[in-house]
């Protein structure tokens, strides 16, 4: 329900491998909700080999990150996440900005 009412952009980003939900019910929720209302610009991705935190699964899949998840993402940084989920984020924020420049 409360997935009907958003009105804005939606960018869903899904890891293949997570642990905490199921993946493809998820996105067939997402589509046939986002799918269906008027004027919702909707994107979703699948990323295999990642986990719910969009972080490679090789690394973390776990279902709830730990703190030593902390460290690691500390010395490994950017490296930690998928690959191409920071620039799909990126990529994302850029084209829904420029729709509302002045």
């Amino acid at each position: 329900d409360n997935l009907t009412k958003i009105r804005v952009p939606v960018l869903a980003l899904f890891g293949a491998d997570d642990l905490n939900v199921d993946v493809n019910e998820s996105l067939s929720v997402y589509a046939r909700i986002f799918n269906t209302l008027p004027a919702i610009d909707y994107t979703a991705r699948l990323f295999p080999g990642t986990t719910h935190q969009l972080t490679k699964s090789r690394i973390f899949n776990e279902q709830v990150p730990g703190w030593w998840h902390a460290i690691v993402i500390n010395i490994l940084g950017d490296y930690v996440f998928a690959d191409g989920v920071l620039d799909e984020l990126a990529d994302f924020v850029m084209t829904q900005s420029k729709r509302y420049e002045h």
